[in-house]
């Protein structure tokens, strides 16, 4: 229901002024600036009311789809630089401090998810809560972190192989890499032929894809049980010799651990596919929390008794950095587990490369139904409903990738896509909390909260000043009651405003006294909507103000970690952004913690679901977490993603801006003023472009399919 007033409703869609559509006679709407269009938002519900994706999946199969994605190779590898160069025997505190640090974010995940089950994610979420161009920003992200993670995984299979053969010389040279003369690039056939066959996989369909990755993770789950069981029982004849060491428990101190657990944060990255299955699910409102927190708390935990036994078998500063368990296992007479090691991470580089080939084509789907790529990448299968065309190309671009390019020095890219869609979907639960995008369902405006009272009021008085003409003997129809409902804010406000208590009071006498019915129902008309007024201001208030402080916390959580983890710069300047950055952070928090959440939070969406706890302390140590993580990323890695989010705004531009689902008809926004003079092709084409990306733009903040 729209709120009647205008400034509250620039406020529920503005973070920043932007105002909510307006209807227009005609059926038309008003018009915003290319600023409002950058962040024009989608209704909550938008993603195809009636799903054309089956809905096969329950909440078993999203175990593996989350397990599997989370726990890759990494882990028998991670353990031993984390435990050998930042954390020591620690290392199992730090899996604790980056487990609960993942755990924030997963949280609110698994809100967003319940609210607003869509295949798109947290670019579906930001699209609902933030605006078009951050959706788009966070969207872009991800198809580099799917796709370069993708690629990455595969190009791990075949060392893992060459453990089977003795060696990398002894592998048959169809398995080989070949290197490209003197550029330091080495083809990879095994990784190219692997996407290939996942990509068929994907396209054949969801439920078996997921079987077949459930087989797997329980593999991988095997090897890793074996890992823990087999290191207790040496550890057991050993005395546990690494936790003897003259350090003690934590050698490398405070900043040790918390070193290490921003090293091995990001081994629980990858939960978050399993809110890009959210429309193939049965019962997302029940099912995907479930799916992510349970997936979560089974990766932390096998997590953490993989580290304890590892930091016991071998002293910390003797671990092999490259082979931490199988050399573990060797230094106690056990080489033979070198095999049973190098098939779990092979089940492990398998299910990993599922868990991002998965979520990728359904991100491109996602952004394509609304407009912002080729409508062709949201095609879906007529038969087993999987959009395959965007698998296919998902799945190719990928191979290319693993095939030809040396994408060591990118992978630090991935985890900019993932931080920065973690730290979105975190300020999203904070929007959706204090000033949610879609005006709530009951309010203090004149239109709620409960549609009885104004309706009731309207036959009322429509019966006592146009009373039914038959000759003066039929009596009155009986009159509806006045006011069905009243809210506990009206109550409020009636009692502390002598004005409105007077009001309400001239419209009910007290017994006895005789006043014209006609009175008595306009006085309550009055009333309410002397109510709803002063109400409706005090409610605009409140969400500028929670607007603002979300907005500043945004701003200065980069701000404030930049000052934090800017090692290469001079100290004054570290000095001066912290002192910028940290008072406004936490003038922020104290806002938002002593405002009250809105109305609206309890029916934006599908309500009824999970709730993160904790708001808003919970998503704001999310952003602070995962901000500090993106920061420390480097320069280096930093310029990579610049140039790919430049090509990406690029195509936004040239493309997305002007097909979004959002925006206007065509034809509806040239610019007449540049009169009847004939242009060149290539005026005409700079002018077009122009004038649809420049030109006044209407209000959205309604479904996609409209």
């Amino acid at each position: 229901m729209l709120r009647k007033m205008a400034s509250s409703a620039a406020i529920a869609d503005g973070m920043g002024g932007l105002s909510t559509p307006t209807p227009m006679p005609g059926g038309g709407q008003s018009q915003q600036t290319v600023l409002g269009g950058l962040f024009r938002r989608k209704a909550s519900d938008s993603h195809h009311r009636i799903s054309q994706i089956p809905r096969v999946l329950t909440f078993i199969h999203l175990l593996p789809v989350g397990v599997g994605a989370t726990i890759g190779a990494g882990v028998y590898v991670l353990v031993g630089a984390a435990a050998r160069e930042r954390a020591g025997p620690a290392l199992t505190l730090s899996f604790l401090l980056a487990g609960i640090a993942a755990a924030l974010a997963a949280l609110c995940y698994a809100e967003q998810a319940s609210r607003c089950p869509s295949a798109g994610s947290a670019y579906h979420y930001a699209y609902t809560c933030v605006g078009e161009a951050v959706a788009w920003i966070v969207g872009w992200g991800l198809i580099l972190e799917y796709g370069v993670g993708a690629a990455a995984v595969a190009r791990g299979i075949a060392p893992n192989l060459a453990t089977f053969a003795g060696g990398y010389d002894n592998l048959p040279w169809i398995l080989h890499r070949i290197p490209v003369f003197d550029t330091g690039v080495e083809l990879d056939p095994v990784a190219a032929l692997m996407v290939v066959l996942v990509t068929v996989l994907l396209c054949y369909g969801i439920k078996e894809s997921v079987t077949v990755q459930g087989v797997l993770v329980v593999m991988n789950g095997v090897v890793l049980s074996f890992v823990v069981v087999a290191g207790v029982v040496a550890g057991s004849r050993s005395g546990w010799e690494g936790y003897k060491q003259p350090g003690g428990y934590a050698p490398y101190g405070i900043n040790g651990v918390f070193g290490g657990a921003a090293m091995v944060f990001f081994a629980y990255i990858g939960f978050d596919a399993v809110a890009a299955t959210a429309e193939e699910v049965k019962k997302p409102q029940r099912d995907l929390p479930l799916g992510i927190g349970l997936s979560l708390l089974i990766c932390g935990a096998l997590y953490m008794a993989v580290a304890a036994v590892l930091v016991g078998l071998v002293p910390y500063h003797d671990i092999n950095v490259d082979t931490p368990i199988s050399s573990a296992f060797a230094a106690h007479g056990m080489p033979w587990a070198q095999y049973i090691v190098a098939g779990g991470a092979l089940a492990a580089l398998s299910t990993t490369l599922i868990g991002s080939l998965l979520p990728q084509p359904r991100v491109l789907m996602a952004m394509a139904r609304d407009g912002l790529l080729p409508r062709w990448f949201s095609r879906l299968d007529p038969v087993n409903g999987t959009p395959t065309n965007a698998t296919i190309v998902s799945g190719l671009v990928a191979a290319a990738m693993a095939f030809a390019m040396n994408i060591d020095e990118l992978s630090g890219m991935v985890s900019v896509g993932t931080l920065l869609a973690f730290s979105v979907v975190s300020a999203s639960v904070l929007i959706l909390r204090y000033v949610p995008p879609e005006p709530p369902a009951s309010t203090s405006t004149y239109t709620s909260p409960d549609p009885s009272v104004h309706d009731a009021d309207l036959i009322a008085a429509a019966a006592v000043l146009n009373p039914p003409v038959s000759g003066g003997s039929a009596p009155h129809p009986p009159r509806p009651p006045l006011l069905h409902h009243r809210s506990l804010s009206e109550e409020r406000l009636v009692t502390k405003d002598p004005l409105l208590g007077a009001l309400q009071n001239l419209g009910n006498p007290p017994e006895g006294v005789p006043v014209l019915e006609g009175v008595r129902v306009l006085t309550r008309i009055g009333s309410a909507e002397l109510r709803a007024s002063m109400g409706s201001k005090e409610d605009a208030k409140r969400r500028q103000r929670a607007a603002w402080a979300i907005s500043a916390l945004s701003v200065s959580a980069p701000v404030m970690c930049l000052g934090a983890a800017g090692d290469g710069m001079p100290p004054w300047l570290r000095w001066v952004l912290g002192g910028l950055g940290l008072p406004s952070f936490l003038g922020s928090y104290l806002v938002l913690l002593l405002l009250p959440e809105d109305e609206g939070a309890l029916t934006f969406g599908h309500a009824g679901g999970f709730q993160c706890p904790f708001v808003p302390t919970l998503p704001v140590a999310s952003v602070a977490i995962n901000v500090y993580f993106m920061v420390n990323l480097g320069l280096a890695t930093w310029l990579r993603v610049g140039g790919w989010l430049l090509m990406g705004a690029l195509i936004y531009a040239l493309y997305g801006y002007q097909n979004s689902a959002l925006g206007p008809p065509k034809g509806e926004t040239e610019l007449k003023t540049l009169g009847p003079r004939r242009r060149s092709w290539i005026g005409d084409l700079g002018y077009r472009w122009f004038s649809r990306s420049f030109a006044y733009l209407p209000q959205v903040n309604q479904d996609t399919e409209a």
